[in-house]
Parts: structure tokens; sequence; C-alpha cells
């Protein structure tokens, strides 16, 4: 397969409850149909854009506009707490404060697995083709 030489950042699709410069839903499937369109098969999000929502916007994409699985490319991130009990860009949460378990964020085993289950499931696909740490975990 031959990937693109640009990679679509999809940190600005999803919901606008995360922030208002996020693009909704359907603006967001328009630039990701034209962005593929183009010959961009590359595409970059993460659990935590949107709470989730980058990567539910990009599965739809993919059905949407019948890209083969097989010739595009699809990278996501883990690390930080992704739920919609948490809506606005909070990525530093007290997670004393917030009574939130050591497994909900960060690198441990746990976290990972569930993280990369459920970004597969928002994602729609069966592989991610790059994953990737987000943050340092100190």
């Amino acid at each position: 397969m031959k990937v693109s030489r640009f990679c679509l950042g999809c940190m600005s699709y999803g919901s606008k409850a995360w922030q208002e410069w996020v693009k909704d839903e359907e603006e967001s499937l328009h630039l990701i149909g034209k962005a593929y369109e183009a010959g961009i098969n590359f595409f970059d999000t993460a659990d935590v854009y949107s709470n989730g929502e980058s990567e539910r916007v990009l599965g739809k994409a993919i059905k949407k506009f019948n890209m083969p699985r097989s010739r595009i490319v699809i990278a996501t991130k883990v690390y930080f707490v992704s739920n919609d009990k948490h809506p606005s860009m909070e990525l530093f949460i007290d997670v004393n404060k917030e009574n939130i378990h050591v497994n909900a964020f960060g690198l441990s085993r746990k976290h990972i697995f569930d993280a990369v289950d459920a970004s597969l499931k928002r994602l729609g696909v069966d592989y991610i083709d790059l994953y990737q740490i987000h943050r340092f975990d100190p």
C-alpha cells in the first residue's frame, strides 16, 4: 500500500461540546470525504478528541465513503480519560478530586487494552495501524 504524503489530523472533528472550534459531524464528514477524494489515505485521531467523537466520526466516514480498510492508515492515541463525564477539553483532570480509578487513564496495561477496544468499537474497524502514546506517563 502507498501511504499519502499528508496525514489528515482529526482533532478538530467531532463535537462542539468538547471545544467551540471543533467541526460538527456533518462538516467533519464532508472534509474527511474531500481529503480522501484528494488522495489522503492516512488519518490521525485520538480517543480523547471530542471524548471519542472524533474516532466515531472517522469510522462513519470510512463507511460513508466506502474506504477499503486495506487502503487506509488509521493512527490513534492512548493516555487521557475519555468519557462523556468530562465533555470539555480537560486533559489534566485531578484524578483524586474526580475519584477516577488509576486504570481509567495513563499507560497501565489494563487501560491500554480497554482503550484500544473502545477505539476499535468507535472506529468500526478490526485493527488500528498505528497506536501511539499521547503523552509520557510519569
